[in-house]
């Protein structure tokens, strides 16, 4: 999904409005009618054309359509998170099923022997498990990108990584 804010307006109706800066100089602008936000550039006093009518820049409007451009912004980013969130439990639930496949059984059991059954995390412990060490082509793993590790140190890395990510 594309997150483009609400508060680029695309509108088309709108009227010239007068406007004061903080110095207090006055100059014009386009004001959209349908959310209150200011189109195109300032336009100078001395270029205001005497014919125009031009009332006074309409604060609630400009107010009540910043209001629901950020309620606007703020559900998109929502359902932004939640889509991911859907995702991401989606991909891990996968990931559990495909650890109790014989495929995955064969790849650990070849990375356990090739690694001589010694965890290569602290290269002590007797490796019961096979880590990732990255997830770049996960369900089509190559062995290169699994080590051999001890329960105690494969729970020391996961906890890190999570730490990581979060941060």
């Amino acid at each position: 999904m594309s997150l483009r804010s609400p508060r680029d307006c695309a509108h088309t109706q709108t009227v010239p409005r007068r406007k004061v800066d903080s110095a207090g100089r006055k100059f014009y602008k386009l004001q959209c009618l349908h959310c209150g936000t200011g189109v195109g550039s300032m336009i100078a006093e001395k270029n205001v054309p005497e014919i125009w009518n031009v009332a006074d820049w309409d604060e609630q409007l400009e107010a009540e359509g910043r209001a629901q451009a950020d309620a606007a912004w703020r559900e998109m980013v929502e359902s932004s998170q939640r889509e991911r969130e859907m995702q991401n439990a989606e991909w891990w639930s996968q990931y559990t099923a495909y650890l109790l496949t014989p495929e995955w059984r064969s790849k650990a059991d070849r990375v356990l022997a090739r690694d001589a059954w010694v965890c290569q995390a602290c290269l002590r412990n007797r490796a019961t498990q096979a880590h990732h060490l990255t997830y770049k082509h996960v369900f089509n793993e190559p062995l290169f990108e699994l080590i051999a590790v001890c329960r105690p140190c494969h729970e020391k890395i996961t906890r890190l990584d999570r730490e990581a990510r979060s941060a």
